[in-house]
């Protein structure tokens, strides 16, 4: 009875080697084929997803990704759809994360929202707002000036692409909402609509509700936003780049618009 036990507990031991082997192997291999895809392309040829530097008239590159509809046709013009953040607008998979995306585990990295308006015909850029994500420039306090310019010369500049028929709008909630509610007051003739959702038009109400200073959101938002984006000059702008998205290559100058 002890040797069956033992032969028993040899063969489990055994299985469970081999599942083990099994399930490593299949991981590499899962990662090995993620990395090995055929970029996606559209009907027309064209890449349904490019990311680039778009360069402002101040010298700093602000990184956007854009992505167009699969079903797309060469020689298409759509309208666009901005959605920016300074919560970084993408990242990039480490091998374990390509594996268990590679075999369904997980669903791939992205807003659900971009391929919901990719389907339905529009471009959709997204954007790290500038010293944010993979972005280059500074700002003194959200949403200044020169921050909010960026946005004159980006819708600018998705009006004039060959994919795009100049129509430009802006969407998103929250942060994302404040600069579609900031980019509608540009006077930018391109932009021909926005729809922002929990967004706020006054800093004021939202850093004093009641006439209180609000000195918890303002930390904790400060603190947030602040980690997200504090190892940015200790890094070299290709690695910052490559860690946010797979392709950062091509860089545009609005001063040529």
């Amino acid at each position: 009875m002890i040797r069956l036990l033992k032969r028993l507990g040899a063969g489990v031991g055994i299985l469970l080697g081999l599942v083990i082997v099994l399930a490593l192997a299949t991981i590499a291999g899962a990662g090995l084929l993620y990395d090995l895809r055929a970029p996606a392309l559209t009907s027309g040829g064209q890449l349904q997803d490019s990311a680039q530097y778009v360069q402002m008239s101040d010298g700093a590159r602000i990184a956007v990704d854009v992505f167009l509809p699969p079903h797309m046709q060469a020689g298409a013009k759509l309208p666009v759809l901005i959605k920016a953040t300074p919560y970084w607008r993408g990242a990039r998979l480490g091998f374990l994360g390509k594996a268990l995306t590679q075999l369904h585990v997980i669903p791939s990295l992205g807003d659900p929202d971009t391929p919901l308006m990719t389907a339905r015909g529009y471009a959709v850029m997204a954007v790290d707002t500038r010293g944010t994500g993979a972005s280059f420039g500074a700002q003194k306090t959200a949403f200044d000036d020169r921050e909010v310019k960026d946005y004159d010369e980006l819708i600018s500049w998705a009006a004039h692409q060959p994919w795009s028929n100049g129509r430009v709008g802006a969407y998103g909630f929250s942060y994302r909402g404040m600069l579609a509610d900031q980019m509608a007051g540009l006077g930018n003739p391109a932009l021909k609509a926005i729809a922002p959702s929990f967004d706020f038009t006054d800093l004021y109400l939202v850093l004093y509700p009641g006439g209180v200073f609000n000195a918890y959101f303002a930390k904790a938002w400060g603190d947030q936003t602040g980690l997200l984006n504090e190892l940015k000059d200790k890094r070299t702008p290709a690695s910052v780049t490559l860690e946010l998205s797979d392709e950062i290559a091509t860089e545009f100058d609005c001063n040529d618009i």
